[in-house]
């Protein structure tokens, strides 16, 4: 149950620090063990580490194998012997001591964009592409972990915490009217829309999809 946020400004501004470590202690109640930031010019990354699994214990996160290609996200990935042989990793890597976004990283070094068809378990996460300019993330096929994001002026923020997502100055707590019909009528949470959440500022990534955003703009 991880915690992680990033932000993403396409119009080319310097992300802020400050704001970056802000938006990243806001998630302290989702991972209590480890707290760490990374930012590049306009895109920051934040993690907070809730370890769960024997090999998370040596997990850091926002992580990257080569320094071009950074990931942060909520992820547990199942069937990992199946995916070390499928990556043909199984006599490079020591698996036990390979924490779950680490596969993923080699799984998008392999496959791009198709790799989410390679991976088996929960996870909401993001990658940062730095030769492509291009943020890329995905949630799981059952739609356990959550993914949200909200458009700003300067760009692109996300996160798997609304709390998260109102600590930003450009994220307002002005409700989805069309949300809190669907509540009332349905229950907690039953949106007729599930693109929405109670906030007009925030979306949500439906199960199974994916988000990539450039410069150019946002594709789902």
């Amino acid at each position: 149950m991880s915690g992680f946020v990033v932000v993403f400004n396409t119009d080319g501004s310097p992300v802020s620090h400050e704001l970056l470590e802000k938006l990243t202690a806001s998630l302290q109640f989702k991972g209590p063990d480890s707290q760490k930031v990374w930012a590049d010019g306009p895109v920051g990354l934040g993690h907070t580490l809730f370890r769960t699994t024997n090999e998370s214990k040596y997990e850091s996160q926002p992580a990257s194998l080569d320094g071009k290609t950074w990931i942060t996200g909520c992820i547990r990935i199942d069937s990992r012997k199946e995916l070390v042989s499928r990556l043909g990793l199984a006599n490079k890597i020591k698996l036990d001591q390979t924490p779950d976004p680490e596969l993923v990283l080699h799984a998008y070094r392999k496959w791009g964009e198709r790799c989410t068809e390679y991976l088996l378990g929960d996870f909401a996460f993001a990658i940062w592409d730095k030769d492509r300019a291009k943020l890329f993330c995905a949630r799981d096929h059952f739609g356990t972990r959550q993914l949200y994001y909200a458009k700003v002026r300067a760009g692109i923020i996300i996160s798997n915490s609304l709390f998260c997502l109102h600590q930003h100055p450009a994220i307002s707590k002005q409700l989805n009217e069309q949300a809190v019909a669907d509540f009332l009528l349905m229950g907690d949470h039953m949106w007729m829309d599930q693109t929405q959440t109670a906030f007009a500022d925030i979306q949500a990534l439906l199960p199974a999809h994916l988000l990539v955003a450039k410069n150019s703009g946002l594709n789902l």
